[in-house]
């Protein structure tokens, strides 16, 4: 006898089927189409060789084809690798730029060893970190002629405590002459990204901006050291239309940084904060009222259903601290399961027996 297949429609509930439908007429507004507010697109580079047909190429100059990647192609790539992490978007609304300036961004430890920003990297914040008064701030390089004007700006896009649509300013220089930052004038001074606990990645990005002429900035001017997070609130849409008429974004650099154990005394040390610590707020998972006999359940199981989530966690972490010995390492089981459990134990005994070995179900963490 054939077996019979049922089938399940799932259906989308009207509240949601409206909210997909306006999330697609926003993504695909005809209204609002992206505008480049930078420079032209340079035209791309065509690739030839000295070497005859068939033959193959000997050596190739791999920074000569790194520099021509930068002005041509690559200028490309870094653009749709921006789009992809919404820098555009989140920076400029509707607005979008050629990163045609190639910038490089280095951050040198005391050792001198350097972590450059590429396009989307992870970075921890002790990588970032201000060390030294002396190499307190990223190297910066890009080509540039000895007399234009230029302007960096740094912002962290996803970090602020109290409104997202706002950036934290982590550096501003201003009227910089030719390619040497020293020769600007900081706006703000360099605070290193701090992503709080639970927070999740953020992106730190650096753009450079090519002036027409000399710019007042004294209305941004901020006071060095500048450590209050209000006075570094910033939107650099706002920026971008205040001084539309004088600076051009050129260049492009972003990272993303995620929490680590050397934020909490940055927050304590030199913020003068508390570490602020964000815990995702999960929907409540439904579950049937409870019933005094419950058929066919295991009791284990179905109690520890109706019990809050802390107070397992705080069950397991107690069980866990029971097995650290402080001035030993961590101690894990080569072979969890060799040792067979005495048959007179109950059932149930044994399945929570097993997992804590195994660490699974509610002792996956200890």
């Amino acid at each position: 006898m054939a077996a019979l297949l049922s089938l399940r429609v799932l259906q989308i509930t009207p509240a949601l089927s409206r909210g997909m439908r306006d999330y697609r007429k926003a993504m695909h507004d005809p209204e609002l189409p992206m505008i480049n507010i930078g420079f032209p697109l340079p035209e791309d580079f065509q690739y030839k060789t000295n070497s005859a047909p068939g033959q193959p190429i000997k050596s190739l100059d791999v920074e000569k084809i790194r520099q021509h990647w930068h002005t041509t192609i690559g200028v490309r790539h870094i653009r749709n690798s921006a789009v992809h992490y919404g820098i555009y978007r989140d920076m400029f609304s509707n607005g979008f730029f050629y990163p045609t300036t190639h910038l490089q961004i280095f951050y040198c430890d005391e050792n001198d060893v350097a972590t450059p920003v590429f396009n989307g990297n992870h970075l921890k914040p002790s990588e970032v970190a201000m060390f030294s008064i002396m190499k307190s701030m990223p190297e910066i390089e890009f080509p540039s002629d000895p007399q234009s004007l230029w302007t960096l700006v740094a912002t962290n896009l996803d970090c602020h405590f109290e409104q997202d649509s706002f950036e934290y300013l982590l550096w501003f220089v201003g009227n910089i002459r030719g390619n040497d930052i020293s020769t600007g004038e900081t706006i703000c001074d360099y605070l290193q990204p701090f992503p709080a606990k639970g927070s999740g990645y953020q992106r730190v990005v650096f753009v450079l901006y090519k002036q027409d002429e000399k710019i007042n900035y004294n209305s941004l001017k901020r006071q060095a050291p500048c450590l209050n997070l209000k006075a570094r609130t910033f939107l650099t849409n706002d920026f971008y239309k205040e001084h539309q008429s004088h600076i051009t974004p050129a260049g492009l650099g972003f990272c993303q940084v995620d929490w680590d154990e050397s934020m909490k005394a940055f927050f304590h040390n030199v913020l003068k904060m508390r570490e602020p610590m964000f815990e995702y707020d999960h929907a409540p998972q439904y579950i049937k009222p409870q019933v005094w006999n419950p058929h066919k359940k295991q009791f284990d199981t179905y109690l520890d259903k109706h019990r809050p989530m802390k107070e397992l966690a705080e069950e397991v972490l107690l069980m866990r601290l029971q097995r650290t010995d402080p001035f030993l390492p961590p101690q894990t089981e080569q072979y969890p399961l060799v040792h067979s459990i005495n048959n007179s134990t109950a059932t149930w005994v044994k399945k929570q027996m097993r997992q804590q070995h195994m660490r699974w179900g509610k002792y996956r963490d200890l």
